[in-house]
């Protein structure tokens, strides 16, 4: 497992949400707004929403196998239970409601 990813999964809570994004993603951009919202809404305060920019955190990328962005991935007591890539807004709910 990489140093980075280590890290996040020992110091945030059980669940936890990470989407993988860059400063110059178009898609990502119009998909962040939205993700914003649902980590503010009580039933997902149990979720630690986690934002990764790529360009800075290639150690994780890499080790995530990331190839598109947006991704997210969702992991559960450490364990990794989704994954989904694109802005499709029901796919991300679904994703996150998994935890």
């Amino acid at each position: 497992m990489s140093f980075e990813l280590s890290n996040i999964l020992d110091n945030n809570s059980d669940n936890i949400f990470l989407s993988f994004k860059a400063n110059w993603c178009k898609p990502c951009k119009i998909i962040e707004p939205y993700i914003n919202e649902l980590s503010k809404m009580e039933q997902y305060k149990h979720i630690s929403f986690i934002n990764i920019d790529i360009d800075d955190n290639k150690e994780i990328v890499e080790y995530l196998d990331i190839n598109s962005i947006p991704t997210f991935i969702s992991f559960k007591n450490k364990n990794k239970i989704g994954n989904y890539t694109g802005i499709d807004k029901e796919q991300i709910i679904n994703l996150i409601n998994s935890l």
